[in-house]
């Protein structure tokens, strides 16, 4: 197949870059010491991650994704706006944060498959500017204080993406997209994310503000 590649490309007049190529194995053999692989007489090496388009894909037994760097480059943020808005109002603060941080920590959840702890430790991160910027303790719960500030916590502001997500692609007017969508989710293991999609994208809305109102006034309360 590599031969292949490599083939088509020079009838189209291009050229594999061998120092930007890389081999991940996923599935059942990925524990496996296997064979060098070669790209126009150049062995592209095995390892054990890659990043594409933003995304680290790990190997494994099974499709993976590490969000560690996404974790780093997320606070490293939140420290820049923290050093240069000491002064500012709490809320115009944590404006900015959502602003400049929260898309770092949010970038291409809709479209991967995270595990439950890698969720909770998402919504951790961004539990911990609501504690840093109001003075929350680490044991303390900041769930009604984002309610009540009139936002969603980070499990539902991942829900309604990745509703989003699915209903553009539903509507796509590409049938490729549609088919290659229809066949994830006729083998997709994950019932949270078939029945987000099942369920018409008002319906999603309206439960996480439903969500939101009860809380919201609990918090009131």
């Amino acid at each position: 197949m590599l031969d292949v590649c490599v083939t088509t490309a020079d009838m189209l007049s291009l050229k594999f870059n061998p120092l930007k190529s890389h081999c991940l194995a996923i599935g059942k053999y990925a524990s496996f010491s296997l064979p060098s692989m070669l790209l126009d007489s150049n062995p592209i090496p095995w390892v054990s991650s890659i990043k594409y388009l933003g995304v680290y894909i790990v190997s494994g037994r099974k499709l993976m994704f590490d969000i560690t760097p996404v974790k780093q480059s997320f606070f490293a943020a939140c420290n820049c706006i923290y050093a240069q808005a000491k002064s500012l109002d709490e809320t115009l603060h944590l404006s900015l944060q959502e602003c400049y941080c929260l898309p770092v920590l949010t970038y291409a959840v809709a479209a991967i498959s995270l595990s439950v702890r890698q969720e909770n430790e998402l919504n951790a991160c961004w539990n911990s500017v609501y504690r840093k910027l109001f003075g929350f303790h680490k044991w303390e719960s900041v769930k009604y204080c984002i309610y009540g500030l009139n936002r969603l916590d980070l499990h539902s502001i991942i829900r309604l993406r990745r509703a989003s997500f699915y209903r553009h692609i539903m509507l796509s007017a590409s049938p490729f997209r549609c088919n290659i969508f229809w066949c994830f989710l006729a083998y997709s293991q994950h019932n949270d994310d078939v029945l987000s999609v099942f369920r018409a994208y008002s319906d999603v809305v309206s439960d996480i503000q439903r969500d939101f109102r009860v809380n919201a006034c609990l918090c009131v309360s």
